[in-house]
């Protein structure tokens, strides 16, 4: 049997509580358990959203919905989402739809804690420091709080309570409603803090302390949950234990009956005990637990190590960029198994295939791969190992669904994997939009040479149809009228010169027959118009059997290409002998201009990719210019790879490989 728990992150106690109560009991019962990070019912509200979209490539017997975290308890969904009809579902910590609930019995817990603070220590006036007001457990806990303060008073106990809420049961949270209260209220007037939540009393007991008033530095606090930090505070945290772990294990035990047929009651309640420690002011209360041995340095390592790998994944320039950290990462927080898979794109609904882009442990595919999730990740699960939940993250941006994380790991590594996926989604994000405006400036690239080669040909046409039928003209007036005359025959000479000039600025300008031919011919023929030109001798080499495999776009740039270089190394180079080669191979084409020149180590590519200092251009040698920038645009137009080798002295080679099978048109 396989089970799924669908909760948001699992980055702070309450829901590692409940997800280590799930993961103990799926274990001794002998069920494979996967936990998805990253989902809540408000994203079914987008349009074009789908609830859950795990459940598209996910084998699930069962379904454990963290309803009192997923679930927007003030506007909660009218009905059941589609996709989960048919489905055996239990809903922890709020009711939902009539399902199956395991829920928490806090009511009588309190109601003790209460009572200890004003029966046994004599508390009149309190502070309470409550959650959100759309919470349904927010708003019991304050009305359990009035009410016990109406019934004091109705029994002629001067008893006083002010109410604060915060936006979410948290530490900061605490930290600014303790601010707020302080600066009207520099003077304590409470005698006790009631929080709503542990991390909101930690919190005020934080800033309180922080805030060097004598008369609130030691305010008797109490909170609420009784997570592990409760315990181990100093002093020990007065509160109430939420069975958080037990919750989770009676659903698990609630979906496992229901599996078997057997009646689930509708609601399953757990009660929630009182804890006295040191902080409501018991001089005898139970010292607190001790602290894990080294957990203090383990969290801070991890911390570090998790700020190294947000840096490092800012500074990426493409999907590659991302491995080297993540990998380094996870070898620090001791991650056996991961896999991350990117889509290509935000998308609105989960893809049926997509990329690995790294993987770790025992795979079914390599990574670099596309792989279909559903076969993917039945596969994955197969091999789940007993001692571990896989654990799967849903990577989002604003535009949508942009990947997965899925892991398996030590539970105490958790919140520092939740704090990984949301860099990686940053960054793929980030990444999505950096390939976006690439995709536009190679299109813009494309669009301004396609202009270019558009005039080019224009200029041609001209120079063939109208001012070489000019000159041809001029030059047989001039022989007409020769004769004996040796100005008219100068004349006409003259007119065949220019002739044969324009003729060769207008093949040069655009090759008119390049649709009409193969590349090698047009290069050969380029290289023979151009041979002696600038004391250098040119020849064309070609290699390798078949039909050329290149589109007219191809075709084009390419011989754009070795033009231009050719051009470069009449103009500049001082050499003897170049060499102007097509190979053709299975994997991939590629053109090279070489030459025996005197190099130029500033034009090197292989020196600007070094770490080491930039060439000295100081010394009369040219900058990468116009002419080379045109060939790398050219090369990038039809996907294929350039490079530029230079020494002094040893000559220049211009190379561009075109893997086969990408057709540019």
């Amino acid at each position: 049997m396989r089970i799924g728990l669908f909760l948001k992150y699992l980055d702070e106690e309450y829901q590692s509580s409940v997800y280590a109560g799930v993961r103990e009991a799926a274990r001794r019962l002998g069920i494979q358990l996967v936990c998805v990070q990253g989902e809540t019912f408000e994203h079914c509200r987008d349009p074009g959203a789908t609830l859950f979209p795990a459940l598209a490539f996910l084998r699930l017997d069962g379904i454990l919905l963290l309803s009192s975290i997923i679930v927007d308890q003030a506007n909660p969904p009218p009905s059941p989402p589609a996709g989960l009809e048919g489905r055996r579902i239990v809903s922890i910590g709020a009711e939902l739809f009539g399902w199956p609930s395991v829920l928490v019995d806090a009511a009588e817990a309190f109601d003790r804690l209460l009572d200890h603070l004003i029966e046994d220590h004599g508390y009149r006036s309190f502070l309470y420091l409550g959650g959100p007001a759309t919470n349904a457990d927010s708003r019991e806990r304050e009305f359990s709080v009035l009410a016990r303060i109406d019934r004091e008073r109705a029994r002629g106990l001067p008893c006083s309570v002010t109410v604060m809420r915060g936006d979410l049961f948290s530490e900061s949270a605490g930290v600014r409603m303790a601010r707020e209260y302080l600066a009207g209220h520099a003077s304590r007037d409470v005698d006790a803090i009631v929080a709503g939540s542990d991390d909101i009393a930690l919190g005020a007991r934080k800033f309180l302390r922080a805030a060097r008033e004598p008369l609130w530095a030691d305010c008797p606090i109490t909170g609420f949950d009784d997570i592990p930090h409760a315990r181990f505070a100093r002093p020990g945290l007065t509160t109430v234990r939420q069975p958080l772990a037990e919750l989770g294990a009676a659903s698990v035990g609630a979906l496992a009956r229901m599996s078997r047929g057997e009646a689930v009651p509708r609601r399953t309640l757990i009660p929630a005990a009182f804890v006295r420690r040191a902080s409501c002011g018991c001089p005898d209360a139970i010292d607190p637990a001790p602290a894990r041995p080294g957990s203090d340095v383990l969290r801070e390592q991890f911390l570090r190590d998790a700020g190294y790998l947000a840096q490092s994944l800012m500074a990426a320039t493409d999907r590659g960029g991302i491995v080297g950290p993540l990998e380094e990462f996870l070898s620090s927080v001791e991650v056996p198994r991961i896999f991350l898979i990117a889509f290509s794109r935000p998308l609105a609904t989960m893809p049926d295939e997509a990329t690995l882009l790294h993987a770790r442990g025992e795979c079914p595919s390599r990574a670099g791969d596309r792989v279909a999730l559903a076969p993917f990740f039945e596969s994955v699960l197969t091999s789940l190992d007993s001692g571990f939940a896989g654990v799967l993250i849903h990577l989002r941006a604003a535009e949508g669904e942009i990947g997965l994380l899925y892991y398996e790991a030590e539970d105490d590594v958790h919140p520092f994997m939740s704090l990984c996926a949301s860099f990686l989604s940053a960054a793929l994000a980030r990444l999505n939009l950096l390939e976006d405006e690439r995709t536009r400036a190679l299109e813009l690239e494309r669009e301004v040479l396609r202009i270019s080669d558009l005039e080019r040909f224009r200029f041609s046409v001209d120079l063939h149809d109208d001012i070489c039928q000019s000159l041809a003209a001029m030059m047989m007036v001039a022989e007409s009228l020769g004769g004996d005359d040796p100005r008219a025959r100068m004349l006409a000479a003259m007119a065949a010169d220019t002739l044969e000039r324009t003729r060769r600025y207008a093949r040069d300008s655009f090759p008119v027959d390049i649709d009409a031919v193969s590349l090698a011919d047009s290069l050969r023929a380029l290289v023979e118009a151009m041979d002696g030109q600038g004391g250098c001798s040119f020849r064309f080499v070609m290699t390798g059997d078949g039909p050329e495999p290149f589109s007219r776009a191809e075709r084009v740039n390419l011989y754009r290409i070795a033009q231009e270089a050719l051009q470069n190394v009449s103009r500049h180079s001082r050499a003897r002998e170049a060499v102007v080669s097509l190979s053709l191979a299975d994997a991939e084409s590629v053109l090279r201009v070489g030459d025996d020149g005197q190099g130029d180590p500033a034009i090197d590519s292989r020196a600007e990719r070094n770490a080491g200092p930039r060439p000295d251009r100081s010394r009369g040698r040219r900058p990468r210019g116009i002419g080379l920038k045109s060939m790398e645009y050219r090369s990038r137009q039809i996907g294929a790879s350039f490079a530029v080798s230079s020494s002094a002295g040893g000559g220049t080679s211009v190379e561009v490989r075109v893997p086969r099978g990408r057709i540019v048109k």
